[in-house]
């Protein structure tokens, strides 16, 4: 109701030919035809929109609402200031950064001018601002923007939510800097501060160990990243009811990732199984969309969950049935060459050669349109197809494709990369297959070498 009284006020103010109104027009008919088509679909959810619409639904009132109140009281006024902050927030939401950067350094500046850089609404819309700022690109000036909110209201409040939800803006400009070791120390300021206050419990903590977990692993603390994801997970436990809800899906989504990371297979998988169950119980609570999306990346999961456990046939199970539910999206085109790899792999264990090969290749073509000839994980495509032809029976064919990813990998990295080492060795295996050890000691000679000296 609050989008159809938008359009009308709309088509009142700017006339019924404008574009401006048949594009909201267009929107509204959009969001009336997706919500009569999922109508069961709300009742279950105690009549709440479908969220794929929530966005516009949101926006577009926002947007009215700012323009009357520009028209009444004029652009630099505190009311057309607050609409601002809210439809940037809004845009924020929706990944609209070019609106939200437009309209918060609006907000922003009125509010500075009315009412000085020391109020708290002033730092709200700085904050604000300097989240559009960092998800635009511009982190320098995010970053000055941050540092001057919590220094502010660290003066003025001490340690308080608010200055610790600066301060975790602050470590995340610096990690978007490539600052990493600067951005944990930010993150744990802010965590300490915010256990404090308000305890463990607190789910920003939950978002500050996972910001955490992200740093340490980029630093190459697999061990650390791992503990912290793990406290991160606990925190979203502690705030679930019995029986749990759909907000552990994703915890245990990102953690059963995790695990498998570490070789943590088992862990993993029964994580996944949970986030699957979850999500499978309490589907309805989100989009459609969403819900296929999200199952179908939980069983891809689980598909290399158990290949890492030597299950290759369930390993094929789940990641098969991934791919189908992600080709129902309207999103279909959506990048699933991993998974396609993924798919291959669990084909070439389980000794079905030409499956493995078509899957190889079809992931291969897909790598070779989004990433090119040369990218690594194109070049990986290429042995792994080259395997296949060699267990089908045609190791020639086989080894003239490991041959050209060793040369384009030796182009692109030199002699002495690991990459460079993993085709001379799936070259030597080549050569074993042919019989030919004398080239096949030669190669994996030549592997070991470059292994041991990189090691």
């Amino acid at each position: 109701m609050l989008y159809k009284n938008a359009v009308d006020y709309a088509r009142q103010n700017f006339g019924a030919d404008s574009a401006r109104v048949r594009e909201w027009e267009l929107e509204l008919e959009e969001i009336l035809a997706r919500e009569g088509t999922t109508a069961a679909r709300n009742d279950s959810n105690n009549g709440k929109p479908n969220a794929s619409s929530n966005s516009l639904v949101v926006v577009r009132p926002l947007e009215v609402q700012l323009l009357k109140s520009q028209a009444k009281h004029g652009s630099n006024s505190l009311e057309a200031a607050q609409y601002c902050h809210e439809l940037g927030q809004a845009y924020l939401d929706i990944q609209n950064i070019h609106g939200a950067v437009k309209v918060l350094e609006s907000a922003s500046s009125v509010r500075s001018g009315a009412l000085g850089d020391m109020h708290e609404d002033t730092l709200a819309s700085m904050l604000a601002l300097g989240i559009a700022y960092r998800a635009s690109g511009r982190v320098e000036e995010a970053l000055n923007l941050h540092e001057k909110v919590y220094d502010v209201r660290f003066s003025s409040y001490g340690e308080s939510s608010e200055t610790a939800c600066a301060a975790h803006q602050v470590g995340l400009d610096h990690a978007a800097l490539g600052q990493l070791s600067e951005g944990l120390h930010w993150y744990r300021r802010s965590a300490s501060i915010e256990q404090s206050i308000c305890g463990e419990k607190s789910l920003v903590l939950a978002d500050l160990y996972e910001d955490v977990s992200k740093a340490l692993k980029q630093l190459g603390d697999v061990n650390g990243s791992l503990q912290w994801m793990e406290r991160s997970t606990r925190v979203h436990e502690l705030n679930t009811s019995n029986p749990p809800k759909p907000s552990l899906v994703v915890p245990y989504l990102k953690l059963g990732e995790a695990y498998i990371e570490d070789e943590q297979f088992s862990r993993g998988q029964k994580l996944l199984l949970n986030a699957l169950k979850f999500q499978r119980l309490y589907g309805q609570e989100v989009p459609e969309h969403e819900e296929t999306n999200q199952i179908a990346e939980i069983l891809h999961k689980l598909g290399q969950a158990a290949y890492g456990n030597g299950e290759y046939s369930a390993s094929i199970h789940h990641i098969r049935k991934a791919l189908q539910l992600r080709s129902t999206l309207k999103d279909s085109k959506a990048d699933v060459s991993e998974w396609q790899h993924d798919l291959g792999k669990a084909y070439e264990r389980s000794q079905q050669h030409e499956l493995a090969h078509s899957m190889h290749k079809t992931a291969y073509d897909a790598r070779v349109k989004s990433l090119g000839h040369e990218h690594s994980l194109t070049l990986e495509s290429m042995d792994h197809i080259a395997s296949a032809l060699a267990s089908a029976g045609k190791p020639n064919e086989g080894m003239q494709l490991h041959d050209t990813a060793l040369k384009l990998r030796k182009q692109l990295l030199g002699e002495a990369s690991i990459e460079v080492a993993t085709s001379y060795h799936n070259l030597g295996d080549a050569f074993a297959r042919t019989t030919n050890l004398q080239e096949s000691l030669v190669n994996h000679k030549k592997a070991f070498d470059i292994v041991e000296r990189e090691l």
